[in-house]
């Protein structure tokens, strides 16, 4: 297994997983695709890896690690209260309850949100890693008045948001593009709604909050760190409980339509560049099968070329560092890896053994 870990090559983790990883299902898969999915493979050290795939039909990031805890909870032999806790009806029921399957949205909106996610295009995934140090210096420069003590992951996102837009620019036009930038961050429900959910509630229990860097002709380009962190933040104000109370119930369709027309008219107007973010820290690293927690968690091989300008953020093994799998364009991505400004802070890919 560590002979294997050190070879660094990204692109074989798609061989230990069950499913290819962020993809578009088809009509013709619609009854063959399970829900969930499990690979476990035994390296000949006695190393185990379990590669799970995971409908987001149902699944969200913290829905996988309440499930994955539970499974593993009851092949220890733990039936405790909490882990009991987990699999009460209630629980179960609890998201479908307040956000309720529909099957009458419009086709319009269907393709709308096929065309962000789904683009045939040359895309690659890429590793880095950022130490405690290089992320405490980064969120040293984010601070500002308005986000005095920035998170981590607010940070990173900040940080790889301002590299994406830099390297946008010098692919397309050598620098001097004003292209409008959105970011779209996976933010958890649970605990933002009134009463809040359970932090077990089971489904896909995530919205996307919108960030939008938008410099104008008479404006100049906002794309310090201090600067984006501010976006990042303001976006997050209005995503409260009187905001997402909108959505629940029978009444969300409308609100839910409202939101993707605004959305629609601006993307179909701005053709801005769209990359979107979620954080799996404190998620999965706490499994434990009877064996000790995970020594590594890997997101995923490459996408292939249609799953775009996609990040996921993973704490490294000892919880001292985040990892960022990222998903860019091809040229974006060259030139990223060889910007010095980049990876001051960034290491591409090192050794998972010395995180």
């Amino acid at each position: 297994m560590f002979e294997f870990l050190k070879l660094r090559e990204i692109e074989l983790l798609n061989r230990f997983i069950p499913l290819y990883p962020f993809r578009k299902e088809t009509e013709s898969d619609h009854d063959l695709l399970p829900l969930i999915a499990f690979q476990v493979t035994v390296f000949a050290c006695d190393g185990i890896s379990i590669g799970v795939s995971l409908s987001h039909k149902i699944f969200d990031g913290v829905t996988a690690n309440t499930f994955l805890k539970s499974w593993a909870a009851i092949f220890r032999g733990d039936h405790d209260e909490e882990t009991i806790t987990t699999l009460h009806p209630n629980i179960l029921s609890q998201a479908s309850l307040t956000f309720p399957a529909r099957d009458d949205l419009p086709q319009k909106y269907i393709a709308f949100m096929d065309s962000m996610w789904f683009q045939e295009k040359n895309y690659v995934t890429r590793r880095f890693v950022f130490d405690a140090k290089a992320i405490a210096t980064l969120r040293d420069q984010a601070k500002s008045e308005l986000v005095p003590n920035p998170t981590r992951v607010e940070t990173l996102t900040g940080f790889l948001w301002k590299h994406a837009i830099s390297a946008s620019r010098r692919a397309s036009t050598g620098g001097t593009s004003r292209r409008a930038s959105i970011v779209s961050q996976a933010v958890n429900l649970r605990r933002r709604l009134r009463p809040p959910m359970a932090d077990n509630s089971i489904g896909n229990i995530l919205w996307f909050v919108t960030a939008v860097n938008n410099p104008t002709e008479e404006a100049e380009t906002t794309d310090q760190l201090c600067d984006l962190l501010k976006v990042l933040r303001e976006s997050l104000k209005g995503f409260d409980n009187d905001y997402l109370q909108t959505f629940c119930g029978e009444k969300g369709l409308g609100a839910f339509s409202k939101y993707l027309d605004e959305g629609m008219e601006f993307v179909y107007s701005s053709e801005p560049e769209i990359y979107s973010f979620t954080s799996w820290t404190n998620i999965v690293g706490e499994v434990d099968f009877g064996w000790g927690r995970p020594f590594w968690i890997g997101v995923v091989g490459n996408v292939g070329p249609t799953f775009r300008n996609f990040t996921v953020l993973v704490e490294t093994h000892r919880g001292m560092g985040i990892e960022a799998w990222v998903t860019l364009d091809k040229k974006q991505m060259a030139i990223m890896e060889e910007d010095p400004q980049f990876l001051a802070f960034a290491s591409p890919n090192p050794d998972i053994s010395s995180i």
